[in-house]
């Protein structure tokens, strides 16, 4: 049995995927995993799966979860677009109290085998820079995004591994024709910040994101678009618990189609991970000077000043 999940206190709903652990002798697995949802998925009504708050000695069933079909996966090895996962179906707070842990705890209702992994969770963390005053209009906390921008955070309790996973550019086109239609850009970004316990932080590369705006932006359309008035940088930030750090440390690259058992699961009578990660966003503006340097070195971008 191959279980995994990432419990998000700040989410109401919940996920957990539960998939066989099979390879069927002298076939391609790859192509089983394809083309065989029934290779992957256990029978409808074959599993219970329970979440469990544990204090202490005390256990508390909080949701036993229900069975439905993501039908948006994206191609890869497994079976798609279907995917069965399982689901809180009412909301569900978790607790981030010291002492408190939760479980997800499985059951073949057929086999009668079951498996079980038990994990923290994250508690808060805060983003200390880029330095962001929601409301905030005037150029205080903008970001120069032509320089090396530092990103900083202060790590919370049962948080161990913490990332920039995404930054998101928000631009506005004005055409020559009086509409305009908001836009935004993706910027590949995964940098780990590494520090101590009162602070953790990363420099990213000088005009790294300058330069990802200049050399991906599409201007494909620059004989419509009059100029681009850009808005807030969206920078997100993941805090990930013992669990999700060492599994990432130690096989990232495990695959469940594997026959050999991952260096490091979690998941007691079964293979696979149950962790804990929580998410935090700011969004500050991009300061003047930086704006210039960007309409400087890339005329085509058409940045409104």
């Amino acid at each position: 049995m191959v279980l995994y999940g990432l419990l998000d206190p700040d989410d109401s709903v919940h996920y957990v995927r539960v998939n066989r652990a099979y390879l069927r002798e002298g076939e391609d697995a790859l192509r089983i995993a394809r083309e065989d949802p029934e290779a992957t998925n256990y029978p409808a009504e074959a599993l219970e799966v329970e979440l469990i708050q544990v204090t202490g000695s005390t256990r508390v069933t909080v949701s036993t979860l229900s069975r439905m079909v993501a039908t948006e996966k994206d191609s890869g090895a497994f079976y798609y677009p279907d995917q069965v996962l399982y689901v809180t179906p009412q909301a569900v707070a978790l607790r981030t109290d010291e002492g408190t842990r939760y479980e997800v705890a499985v059951r073949n209702l057929i086999s009668g085998h079951e498996a079980s992994a038990e994990t923290d969770l994250v508690a808060p963390f805060a983003v200390q820079r880029p330095l962001y005053i929601p409301g905030n209009n005037t150029s205080f906390g903008a970001v120069a995004i032509d320089r090396e921008v530092e990103v900083a955070l202060t790590p919370s309790a049962n948080s161990t591994i913490h990332q920039l996973t995404r930054i998101t550019v928000h631009y506005t086109e004005r055409y020559f024709s009086g509409d305009s239609a908001r836009r935004v850009l993706k910027v590949p970004a995964l940098f780990t910040l590494t520090g101590g316990s009162e602070e953790v932080n990363r420099l990213l590369p000088e005009g790294f994101i300058l330069d990802a705006i200049g050399t991906t932006l599409d201007v494909s359309n620059n004989t419509q678009v009059r100029e681009r008035v850009f808005g807030p940088v969206d920078f997100t930030f993941y805090a990930g618990n013992q669990a999700l750090s060492d599994y990432i440390e130690i096989n990232d690259n495990f695959s469940p189609l594997s026959q050999t058992k991952p260096l490091y699961t979690n998941v007691q009578n079964g293979v696979g991970l149950l962790a804990s990660r929580r998410r935090q966003t700011v969004s500050p503006a991009i300061s003047a000077n930086s704006l210039q340097v960007l309409q400087n070195r890339y005329p085509d971008v058409k940045v409104a000043l």
